[in-house]
């Protein structure tokens, strides 16, 4: 093998390319030019448009469905790059197929994970690169190293954003006695109880639950599986934890979601309040969209875990949990970034302090968009206003530290602060009403001082929606501000945020001077 040099190179074939194209933003690397297409009778034809003599060339491709045809894809890409002289191979598998043919469970079974290992193996690759195997063991039956990336973490961090860690009232579930150690560990990691679904599996692809091991009566639980095939298991152990163990809320998540057969339409009946997914699979083009379903991005995952295999002029962006580029939307050419301050966390919803989050509500509502990528320590999402594309985004940081979300998607996308339009509340203001300047001070606002730290700037226009000020100068500012709305306040801030979300529109498409004529 000749020895690796500075330059590094992605490839993709054609199971996930938009995983591939995130992998490469965050390396400051434009995605390699290679195609990936068919012979009439099916065979897989690769054609390299570029060298990668003595390159460190990286392929990204899941073997998910149609399983052979993307694996035979990796094979040649692979055999295609050794004979092309690569200084070294990494296979980027995020979903690694076979994986659940792990052992002979009966038999004359094969063990097919060995035998995709043994291929990958000999077709060249010097290094495998995957999120949470089936089975651990599985990087055993491989004779090069393995990277087995956890996805834990990052589902971690996202519920310890929206519950807070070691809150009594949430519970971790282990859809089966096989997940229990996998439970376990993200247990400890929220600080939380755990239970068990005990099942028996009567056939593939189907189960029957038995009983419930753990008290869930009144809890919030969290539902976590490697992976989420036809989900019957989810969704039978969804019911269980419901019907039987009196559970409150069930949310649920899973590194891969396969989505085969039925799995949308059961989802989608199911109890589950929301299903987390890693985008180590794509979402089905063939299925329907479905609201419950959330993404989160393995892609700055996997540019750290190999930061020091990285050479050359190579400079990772601030690795930061969030989803993939919203697989119902692209996100090229985005022009404006609409900030919406607030507190995540559902004890925060519809307060005073919120009513940024509640005129992003009405935004997504009013352009159609769903802000519900986490990324850049946000919940995001991409819309377009006036014939701009547009990022809606909503803070999930602290409030005194919503620069840190906003400063990195502002360089990401090279967006100038006279285009970073912030929607805060404003104590001072009396319910109801709006206030749009084109820059100003924060105002003792801390959302606002974390930004003009953050950009170094002031000059960045902003909408503040009135909240009204306390009853009387006793009154505890911190209660007042994470106090809710109700009647005829309740009603008028209603109608705020939409004129708020109008505001927004107006300001992007006619500029700041007819904006505050209209709406000051």
């Amino acid at each position: 093998m000749i020895s690796h040099g500075k330059e590094i190179k992605v490839f993709t074939g054609n199971s996930n390319p938009v995983l591939a194209e995130e992998i490469c933003a965050h390396l400051n690397k434009t995605l390699g030019n290679a195609t990936v297409t068919q012979f009439a009778d099916g065979e897989c034809s690769i054609s390299v448009h570029e060298p990668v003599r003595g390159c460190d060339v990286f392929i990204v491709q899941s073997t998910c469905k149609s399983v052979n045809d993307n694996l035979m894809e990796l094979l040649i890409m692979i055999d295609a790059m050794r004979r092309a002289s690569a200084g070294r191979i990494t296979a980027v598998i995020p979903y690694f197929g076979y994986a659940r043919q792990d052992r002979k469970a009966k038999s004359r079974d094969p063990i097919s994970a060995k035998l995709v290992a043994n291929l990958i193996t000999a077709a060249g690759a010097d290094r495998v690169l995957t999120m949470d195997l089936h089975a651990a063991q599985i990087q055993g039956f491989f004779d090069i190293p393995v990277d087995n990336l956890m996805g834990a973490p990052l589902f971690a961090k996202y519920y310890m954003r929206e519950f807070g860690k070691g809150n009594d009232d949430v519970m971790v579930v282990s859809p089966d006695v096989g997940s229990t150690a996998r439970a376990r560990a993200f247990s400890m990691k929220l600080g939380v109880n755990m239970a068990i679904v005990d099942k028996r599996r009567e056939k593939a692809n189907h189960s029957e639950v038995m009983n419930i091991i753990g008290s869930v009566e009144g809890k919030t639980c969290i539902l976590l599986d490697d992976m989420v095939d036809t989900a019957g298991s989810l969704c039978g152990a969804a019911k269980a934890i419901k019907e039987i163990g009196g559970c409150g809320d069930i949310y649920a998540c899973a590194s891969h979601g396969l989505l085969s057969g039925s799995a949308v339409e059961k989802l989608q009946e199911s109890c589950i309040k929301e299903l987390l997914l890693l985008d180590t699979v794509p979402y089905p083009a063939d299925k329907p969209k479905c609201d419950l379903i959330k993404y989160l991005s393995v892609a700055p995952r996997v540019c750290r875990r190999h930061r020091q295999n990285l050479r050359g002029d190579l400079h990772l962006q601030p690795v930061r949990i969030g989803p993939m580029l919203n697989p119902f939307r692209k996100t090229a050419g985005v022009s404006w970034l609409v900030v919406f301050l607030g507190n995540p966390g559902v004890k925060y919803a519809n307060t005073r302090h919120n009513a940024g989050f509640m005129t992003g509500d009405a935004c997504a509502e009013k352009f159609d968009a769903a802000i519900d990528r986490l990324r850049f320590d946000a919940l995001t999402g991409i819309c377009r206003v006036g014939g701009e594309q547009v990022l809606l985004m909503k803070p999930q940081t602290y409030m005194n530290l919503s620069g840190d979300a906003v400063a990195p998607a502002a360089k990401y996308y090279k967006i100038q602060p006279g285009h970073i339009l912030v929607v805060s509340d404003e104590i001072a203001l009396p319910i109801g009403k709006l206030r749009v300047r084109p820059s100003g001070s924060a105002g003792g606002h801390n959302g606002l001082k974390s930004i003009i730290a953050r950009l170094g700037t002031e000059e960045f226009p902003r909408i503040r929606l009135g909240v009204g000020a306390p009853p009387t100068r006793e009154y505890d500012m911190a209660d007042w501000v994470l106090a809710g709305f109700h009647g005829q306040d309740a009603a008028d801030m209603a109608a705020a945020v939409k004129r708020a979300a109008d505001a927004v529109e107006c300001y992007i498409e006619n500029g700041p001077d007819r904006t505050m004529n209209l709406y000051n």
